[in-house]
């Protein structure tokens, strides 16, 4: 960064901070220092504090958080038998339940990098992940296991240990996948390994809005500062009582950065119970029975309470805070569910490459349609969008780039996206916003067209290149179109080669083949000539303009 630039910066960033005074919680900490400890070293404190209270209850049982603690280290120690080191890779296909928390916190111990990954991907995108972050062993449940069996039948790719996990089903039924005892050692005492602040705790992969694989370093400092920060930000909502007894509602995914944030990473500070649900009406009977304060929930459960009876005749009054993310709520819908609740529902923005989110709506001052006020230990700017160099005139759109604490430090193994990410210290995000008058930041459109739907990311490239291999299509563009419950889908749009005819069945077929099962276009059409931009580059805004003016009724 020029001095010019860097001057501009500063300058820009001393107006943003007298707006964003006026409208900060009183009550909350915005600065404060991160101390230099570990995941590790946080979690043992937690059990030192209170071993026998309950860490997490899944599935009508219940874990206390000595007995996380013992499961962990003897994974931990199994790992190490195993001829596993600190800094090595175990890529985990598991879903919620006491394994995927004691795997978190055995690497947590043993420095070795969890690379978190949903266990619905496909062959394909296992193979893709194994072969960037070459891992030591992979771990399955019942959910991934035909995928991972698949994606290594012919070529191991490195893989040493390739181990089962009870999650779900208790019987292994797979032949090529080691039995869950195995990593489990008789030895529960603590690994004598140091762990640093700046070491790699989870490799968590996003597409960002290009489709690209990327492997976001997500280091113990950031954790404990997203910690430290959520801490800070439930203060306006709870009270001691509610600190005391803390209980986190989690149906999120925790492959997912959204649910390992709030369920594991926030109690190494919180130090609370983690109660795994499933369905919208288990969540509502756990909030009815256990009476928890805070539920990180997503868009589509929102609507559905606020729209639908049947979930409105359960007691959920204990609510005091909903953290809602991933899509923009409505207005009557965040109203309606405040007024059934007596809860507050905070939207925020952030995104895998900053752990925490960047901005929230707070207590004293919210303002609906906006993404709130800066967070903790963080702040943005808003750049131009051609060359992220000169802050933009307050209240007119530009790229929205960060800086902060749990700010990512790079990509795994590939410094040319950690250089169009990264750049002097600040993190261009890609998304399109604007600062108002105020000082709360209004999210306007994203630079890619990332679709997120039912709270997942889409990336309309990885889509567009498994279309492209249906018989007879030449090219694909796809898009993100409303829907009612899940915010937006994913629909496709095919260019048939010369004198060629698509068959969308066989579009979809070959979508649901390759693509998790979230990823899939609900909508397939064909148009014979697909738009290109000026660059010759497909044209998705047009598409999506053609869209909405109905110009496709007829098709699939």
């Amino acid at each position: 960064m020029n001095q010019l630039q860097n001057k501009s910066f500063e300058e820009a960033l001393v107006r943003y901070r007298e707006k964003w005074d006026k409208i900060k919680d009183p009550c909350v900490v915005y600065d404060f220092p991160i101390p230099d400890v570990s995941c590790k070293e946080l979690f043992l404190k937690r059990v030192s504090e209170h071993p026998d209270k309950t860490y997490v209850i899944s599935r009508g049982a219940k874990m206390s958080y000595v007995e996380c603690n013992t499961l962990a280290a003897k994974i931990a120690n199994g790992f190490l038998a195993k001829g596993l080191k600190k800094g090595d890779r175990v890529i985990t296909y598991v879903s919620n339940g006491f394994e995927f928390v004691a795997l978190a916190h055995a690497c947590f111990k043993t420095g070795i990098i969890m690379v978190n990954t949903n266990p619905r991907s496909t062959a394909d995108e296992i193979i893709r992940r194994i072969k960037d972050c070459t891992p030591k062993m992979v771990i399955t449940d019942s959910d991934g296991a035909d995928a991972v069996v698949q994606a290594l039948k012919d070529d191991k790719a490195g893989v040493e240990h390739m181990v089962f996990c009870p999650a779900l089903e208790k019987e292994n039924r797979w032949d090529e996948l080691g039995a869950w005892e195995s990593i489990i050692s008789d030895d529960a005492t603590e690994p004598d390994i140091a762990i640093e602040p700046e070491d790699i705790a989870i490799l968590q992969y996003t597409g960002g809005t290009t489709g690209v694989l990327k492997g976001c370093c997500q280091t113990n400092h950031a954790f404990v500062a997203k910690a430290m920060a959520q801490v800070q930000y439930f203060r306006p909502f709870l009270n001691d009582n509610d600190y005391e007894n803390y209980i986190v509602i989690i149906a999120l995914g925790m492959s997912h950065a959204f649910g390992f944030g709030q369920g594991i990473v926030v109690n190494l500070t919180m130090g609370g119970t983690i109660f795994f649900a499933e369905s919208l009406d288990e969540i509502l009977r756990v909030i009815e029975k256990y009476r928890p304060t805070v539920w990180p929930s997503v868009p589509l459960w929102m609507k559905l309470i606020a729209t639908h009876e049947e979930y409105q005749k359960y007691d959920i009054s204990s609510l005091k805070v909903i953290t809602c993310g991933s899509a923009p709520l409505p207005v009557d819908v965040i109203r309606r569910v405040e007024e059934l609740t007596g809860a507050v529902i905070t939207e925020g923005y952030g995104m895998t490459e900053t752990v925490n989110t960047i901005t929230i709506n707070g207590h004293d001052h919210r303002k609906v349609g906006t993404v709130g006020v800066v967070n903790p230990n963080i702040e943005y700017l808003i750049v131009d969008q051609e060359t992220g160099t000169e802050v933009v005139e307050d209240g007119q759109p530009g790229e929205i780039i960060c800086r902060g604490e749990c700010v990512m430090h790079e990509y795994w193994n590939n410094p040319e996206e950690t250089a169009k990410m990264l750049r002097n210290g600040w993190l261009y995000t890609g998304d399109i916003g604007r600062i108002d008058e105020e000082g709360f930041l209004i999210i306007c459109d994203r630079k890619k067209d990332l679709i997120i739907t039912g709270g997942f990311n889409v990336f309309p490239s990885e889509l567009e290149a498994v279309a492209i291999t249906a018989e007879n299509v030449a090219d694909a563009i796809a898009i993100g179109v409303p829907n009612e419950r899940r915010g937006e889908v994913p629909a496709i749009f095919v260019q048939p080669i010369a004198g060629k005819t698509v068959d969308l069945n066989e579009v979809e077929r070959v979508c649901r083949e390759k693509l998790s099962r979230f990823k899939v276009p609900k909508e397939y059409y064909v148009m014979d000539m697909l738009p290109k931009t000026k660059n010759r580059k497909p044209d998705r805004k047009m598409v999506k303009k053609l869209y909405l003016e109905h110009a496709f009724d007829d098709q699939k």
